[in-house]
């Protein structure tokens, strides 16, 4: 039977060795991710919603809010990245594993501008140039204020072949 810990960020940095911390970011580095597997929807105020897998640097959910004017134009929204994921232990002599819930945090900021292309059904095929501003984040990530990141995506409105990258500097 598989076991599954829950490892919060908190919780994971005050089990770093004696004289040891979570990581800081003093300085500002490039975060890359690549993302798959986006789900589309509306919300009740006509805002197109991508909720997508992240993989690479910060591995969890991205959820992006846009606002769209009608020739594809994003005028503003908001995203959030919760930095979440599974981590396998060492395989038993039984054959099972543990499995740790590892939750780093949240990164959220606004969408300041990019370009989508919509398809005669409405739904967005493309997103390109996205560019983000980090406005606030909670657990291992407390500390950043603020950031930019860029991104894309294709084949968005058929999830399982989407795809996109978005890359965040903190």
């Amino acid at each position: 039977m598989n076991k599954l810990l829950v490892v919060s960020g908190i919780l994971f940095a005050s089990l770093l060795p004696s004289g040891q911390s979570g990581r800081v970011y003093a300085s500002s580095s490039a975060h890359n991710l690549t993302l798959a597997n986006a789900i589309q929807s509306t919300d009740k105020e006509g805002r197109t919603v991508f909720v997508t897998r992240v993989t690479g640097d910060l591995p969890g959910t991205l959820t992006l809010r846009l606002n769209l004017s009608a020739n594809g134009t994003i005028t503003g929204g908001e995203w959030a990245l919760n930095v979440t994921y599974i981590e396998f232990g060492p395989i038993s002599a039984d054959g099972d594993h543990e499995e740790y819930l590892i939750t780093r945090g949240v990164l959220k900021g606004s969408v300041t501008t990019g370009g989508a292309i919509v398809s005669s059904t409405g739904k967005v095929t493309d997103l390109s140039g996205l560019q983000l501003s980090i406005t606030g984040a909670t657990r291992e990530f407390s500390q950043v204020s603020s950031g930019t990141g860029s991104g894309g995506g294709s084949q968005l409105n058929v999830s399982a072949s989407s795809n996109g990258y978005l890359s965040l500097n903190f």
